[in-house]
């Protein structure tokens, strides 16, 4: 702390005689004391560097000694805390205070004396105070990302985002050949959803040329361009890309690069778009539900034996490449895993690792079972929570064969789930028109309006 002295003041007295000789008497009178400098000395007090404190100021002509003036201030944890101490040293005796000298009328003038100096005592310096202590700083939280206007969908922190705002996913899978595409944009819209699932679209019990058929893919070009001008999004998922290569005994050390590439840059028969510059695809799905790593035997689509076989490093490869091919290939849209499922068990899958790469932007889940409600969601929400990324619950269903008051409940518990812990999206299994007993002689999972109580519990749900 800086001590502010004021100016040593140095007084002498000196005597003027005047000799005046009459005839009765004469005075000699004291003359007034001056500075040593010959000017009014008056101290000078500096003000203290104190944040929004006022300096002090000293103007007595004979000032004592002031104790030590602390001046500080309690802010907030951003703000310096200031101590300021002002010491006034007391000036030496006024010598206005002594008497006048008189001399005798009869004397003769003399040599005026000059008197000594008064000494100015040296201050003894004041304690120097302890400043307070600093606050610790408050923890300031991470501010959530703003997110960035755009046409495409968008990950912002642990949320989806559409054109600058968080966009709830609310959707439903559809298998391709289940219905036509009037029928699955009519029910999109009586259930309030925003995007749907496309799935299943390719012949998966053919030959693996089958994966580029014409016919197939004008059928999913008409899909999009109907969600695109109904104002949905669709998932372009994969899997049916991945089935047909296991059922042709190729597993996953297979590189997609060519299909993916031929995928990104089909232009669509309806609406003229490259698919990999179209934003009405929020998201390119990959292999969802990709079995655990074992060794399967079964009859391939030759109709000969397959021994498929592949490891927890295999599984982890397969989708550290790909995911790298689809990123660059769709560099505008979401590309993620598709949903796992056998995460409720020590199945052998790497999913931390596989969800921890950046190229997977969303972690993806499909919730059936109890496992996958009570270990799968709580460990995934949390684990990609922490890596600051969304997650979703691709696909959940129940069979109409419940009963549609039981299915009704079924389906809140679900939304209920992804809300508690908080899902950046949500879509069923699936949207169609079957009905059981009515226009479909087996068990079906679709939603419909003849499934009423189940259809209300998802329009009520809606964003």
């Amino acid at each position: 702390m800086r001590h502010l002295h004021p100016g040593r003041l140095m007084a002498a007295a000196v005597l003027v005689a005047a000799a005046t000789v009459t005839a009765t008497s004469g005075l000699l009178v004291s003359a007034t004391p001056v500075a040593h400098d010959g000017s009014a000395a008056q101290p000078a007090v500096q003000s203290p560097a104190a944040t929004g404190s006022a300096g002090a100021s000293a103007t007595a002509a004979a000032p004592t000694r002031a104790a030590p003036v602390v001046v500080g201030s309690t802010a907030s944890p951003n703000s310096a805390t200031a101590n300021a101490g002002l010491e006034a040293e007391t000036p030496p005796p006024d010598v206005r205070s002594h008497p006048a000298q008189i001399l005798p009328s009869s004397s003769a003038a003399t040599s005026t004396p000059t008197s000594t100096p008064t000494p100015t005592p040296t201050p003894t310096p004041a304690p120097t105070p302890t400043p307070a202590p600093t606050p610790a700083p408050t923890p300031v939280p991470t501010p959530r990302p703003t997110p960035v206007p755009s046409a495409y969908v968008t990950t912002c922190g642990t949320s989806l985002c559409l054109e600058g705002s968080v966009w709830p996913m609310y959707g439903a899978s559809h298998p391709i050949w289940e219905s036509n595409v009037a029928t699955t944009m009519t029910l999109a819209a009586e259930e309030h959803l925003n995007l749907v699932r496309l799935t299943d679209w390719m012949n998966v019990n053919g030959p693996l040329t089958g994966a580029y058929a014409q016919s197939q893919w004008d059928t999913v070009d008409a899909y999009i361009a109907a969600a695109s001008a109904q104002g949905l999004h669709v998932v372009l998922d994969l899997s049916t890309y991945r089935n047909l290569l296991w059922n042709n005994c190729v597993g996953p050390s297979y590189d997609w690069s060519s299909f993916l590439s031929w995928v990104a840059h089909r232009v669509n028969t309806v609406s003229g778009r490259v698919y990999a510059d179209d934003p009405t695809i929020a998201m390119v799905s990959l292999a969802g539900e990709y079995n655990p790593p074992t060794t399967y035997t079964y009859t391939d689509n030759s109709g000969s034996s397959c021994t498929m076989s592949y490891s927890t490093s295999d599984l982890t490869s397969f989708f550290e490449r790909t995911l790298s091919e689809a990123r660059a290939d769709f560099p505008n849209q979401l590309v993620d895993t598709g949903g796992f499922s056998y995460l409720d068990w020590n199945s052998g899958i790497d999913w931390k690792t596989i969800m921890a790469d950046p190229n997977d932007q969303v972690c993806a889940v499909h919730v059936y079972s109890s496992g996958d409600a009570g270990t799968t969601v709580p460990n995934v929400s949390s684990y990609c929570r922490g890596l600051g990324k969304p997650w979703i619950i691709e696909e959940f269903g129940f069979q109409q064969s419940l009963g549609d008051a039981v299915r009704a409940q079924d389906v809140q518990g679900r939304y209920t789930l992804a809300r508690d812990y908080g899902a950046a999206g949500v879509a069923f299994w699936n949207l169609g028109p079957q009905v059981q007993g009515v226009n479909y002689s087996a068990t079906t999972y679709d939603i419909n309006p003849q499934t009423p109580l189940t259809f209300q519990v998802v329009v009520k749900n809606a964003p």
